[in-house]
């Protein structure tokens, strides 16, 4: 059997967001005019990671796992999934869906929603001491599904976006 990579030889998948980040090295600064962006599922929704990637300049865009205890922009506290479900629409968008899975492809009407806010770090483990970070919250939801075809499956994602 073959040895495992350096890089798979941590405590989680959130790690390897972040260890992926710093192999690669520090973005150009925003001075340039260039941003590089990290994209990540459900598994790179984890703080270190974030400000880890925010040391070196990078910006973020993660699909929304953790129920984060956020600032809101009139700076009382929250959380994040009932934030982000509480902003009403400011764009809508329409897209088609290619067919799966023997159901026929579909056009949905997105509805689109984003604010700003302030990640809280965790209450609990070694990132209850860092510093908050700053981003902004995206939401892009299906208000209803298309139930006359009789395929009823709303979408909804929630993504969080750090800036540096």
């Amino acid at each position: 059997m073959e040895p495992l990579p350096e890089l798979l030889r941590t405590e989680g998948e959130g790690e390897i967001w972040a260890e992926m980040v710093e192999s690669i090295g520090i973005a150009p600064t925003p001075e340039t005019g260039s941003m590089w962006v990290s994209v990540g599922d459900r598994g790179s929704d984890i703080f270190s990671y974030l400000r880890r990637a925010k040391a070196l300049y990078w910006h973020c865009l993660v699909r929304v796992t953790q129920n984060r205890v956020i600032s809101k922009p009139d700076g009382t506290k929250g959380y994040l999934k009932a934030f982000a479900r509480s902003l009403q629409p400011m764009a809508e968008k329409t897209v088609v869906l290619r067919g799966r899975n023997g159901e026929p492809k579909r056009n949905v009407n997105l509805q689109v929603a984003w604010s700003q806010l302030t990640i809280q770090p965790p209450a609990i483990g070694c990132e209850r001491k860092q510093q908050p970070i700053d981003g902004c919250c995206f939401r892009c939801w299906e208000p209803q599904g298309d139930k006359d075809s009789g395929f009823y499956l709303p979408l909804s994602l929630s993504m969080i976006a750090r800036m540096p």
